[in-house]
């Protein structure tokens, strides 16, 4: 499933963010939209909500204003070493 806006911007790392969530058994989703997160992953029966940020980068003010009315968390992945940290924080 992917949901794309025009000109959507994607970060150079997403790539490979998406192929640690998957080797650690996840099933990722794209998302596009004014301030939406990058990313839908399902992971242990739970779905979380992920921006792909490229080291350096800042939330930009939509992403800013999203992750300010979450109803939940909304994680940020910069390299595998985040992704690991989501998918080890998420209970079985």
């Amino acid at each position: 499933m992917t949901l794309h806006r025009f000109s959507a911007q994607r970060d150079r790392c997403e790539p490979a963010i998406i192929a640690a969530f998957r080797t650690l058994g996840c099933t990722v989703h794209t998302l596009s939209g004014a301030g939406t997160p990058d990313l839908l992953v399902g992971v242990k029966g739970t779905w979380l909500l992920v921006e792909v940020k490229s080291p350096g980068k800042k939330l930009n003010k939509l992403q800013a204003e999203f992750f300010s009315q979450a109803v939940g968390p909304v994680h940020i992945a910069r390299d595998i070493d985040d992704v690991a940290g989501i998918v080890f924080s998420v209970e079985s």
